[in-house]
């Protein structure tokens, strides 16, 4: 039996360690999933899924700090008109990850100020949560 992209897509998350949900919703925009250690942060999981041929997609965890592309084609036997549309979309989606990131950043900076956050350990933890750019 042949596997949709939607599935193929579920099954690169889960070797990366993310828990796909149940229904990978296809509109090009983040979306949060769960990571396989999560106990208290479980959005640290993320997707951003098309299926706009070819289907492609991002995902990735801040936590891990880890992030894949993946694409239901081989970009070898695209033409190039593919290839440029494809390159438009992957960028596309890297922006909307992006946005994202620079709001988890703009909300622990956030908690750091709200809990006065002096003593060195509560800033290491805080740094190892901040995003980095992959």
């Amino acid at each position: 039996m042949s596997l949709d992209a939607k599935q193929k897509f579920s099954q690169a998350m889960n070797r990366l360690g993310l828990i796909p949900p149940k229904h990978i919703i296809a509109d090009a925009k983040l979306h949060s999933c769960l990571f396989e250690s999560d106990t208290q942060i479980p959005e640290d999981g993320w997707y951003i899924f098309s299926e706009k041929k070819p289907a492609m997609g991002l995902f990735g965890c801040w936590g891990i700090k880890r992030a894949r592309r993946w694409l239901n084609k081989k970009y070898a036997s695209m033409t190039t008109d593919q290839r440029t549309e494809y390159i438009d979309r992957l960028y596309a989606m890297r922006k909307e990850r992006n946005r994202h990131r620079a709001s988890r950043v703009e909300t622990l900076i956030h908690e750091a100020v709200e809990v006065r956050c002096d003593d060195p350990g509560c800033q290491a933890e805080l740094a190892n949560k901040l995003p980095i750019n992959y």
